[in-house]
């Protein structure tokens, strides 16, 4: 065996803080995936809010060109 065998008390503490590390590893993963997740979540919406902003405005001209050729129309007509 490579060291020394713990037994008794100093071995039950070793595998209590064994048990502790592993189970703050496993938490630290779950937290870094979670935060992963949010990552992307918050780069689809705000990719989603940026096109819905611009299509608005793609509107908003569209309908600005059209009134002005409304205006020029009615010129040409008088």
């Amino acid at each position: 065996m490579y060291g020394v065998l713990w037994g008794g008390v100093a071995g039950f503490l070793i595998g209590i803080y064994r048990a502790a590390l592993f189970k703050v590893l496993i938490f630290c993963v779950v937290c870094a995936v979670g935060v992963i997740l949010f990552a992307i979540l918050a780069i689809v919406f705000g990719i989603a809010f940026v096109v819905a902003r611009d299509i608005q405005r793609w509107r908003d001209q569209t309908e600005f060109l059209e009134d002005i050729m409304q205006v020029l129309g009615d010129k040409e007509q008088n």
